[in-house]
């Protein structure tokens, strides 16, 4: 299993590179350790790993991602983005993916009384190196949403980043529905004319 722990082994860390006017290595090495991302050659060459982990401290899952040196998606010849699961690549029989939220793990060790979710994990990780004060989880995709990975945060308010256009909908109908939960959905993103139909957080 070859694994080099920090990211700056990747291609995607080389597109940070012209953001470091503004960020510097210890800001996104702080958001790395946040989320315990790492990366990998195991799957694709210079994969990143994005662990799922609990409220329990469980590792539930690792998605398997790769990104090219613009930290954009790599894809396959069918246009699709290139993505595993670690227990897959490894063929580890029996194992149940239990999803959770990605980045759920941060509610134990910090004191924020609310949480923002976005739809992918590279938009949680992006974020929390540029609001790293709160608290930010990704659902995995727009349809990866549902009442039970909420169930450990009824106790927070919940504030919902949608991507926009469709997403924005959809994640309204889930707000006005689960009323058992403090949820807020943002415009930010939605009332952004700069960003384009689909377009994220950031």
């Amino acid at each position: 299993m070859e694994i080099c722990k920090s990211i700056q082994c990747s291609s995607f860390y080389l597109w940070w590179f012209e953001f470091y006017d503004y960020f510097s290595r210890r800001q996104i090495f702080d958001a790395e350790q946040k989320l315990m991302i790492f990366s990998t050659n195991d799957y694709y060459q210079n994969s990143i790993c994005y662990p799922y982990i609990n409220e329990k401290e469980k590792i539930t899952g690792i998605k398997v991602m790769a990104y090219d040196e613009n930290g954009n998606r790599r894809r396959n010849k069918e246009g699709n983005g290139i993505v595993n699961w670690m227990h897959s690549i490894y063929k580890i029989e029996n194992w149940i993916n239990d999803f959770c939220l990605f980045g759920l793990h941060q509610i134990n060790e910090r004191s924020e009384k609310s949480v923002h979710i976005v739809e992918s994990e590279k938009t949680a990780f992006i974020m929390t190196i540029v609001r790293p004060e709160f608290i930010w989880l990704a659902s995995g995709g727009l349809a990866m949403l549902n009442k039970d990975k909420l169930k450990p945060l009824k106790d927070l308010k919940i504030i919902l980043h949608p991507d926009k256009g469709k997403a924005f909908i959809v994640w309204n109908q889930y707000a006005n529905e689960w009323n058992e939960f403090d949820i807020k959905v943002s415009r930010i993103t939605e009332d952004n004319p700069s960003i384009a139909d689909n377009g994220d957080l950031a």
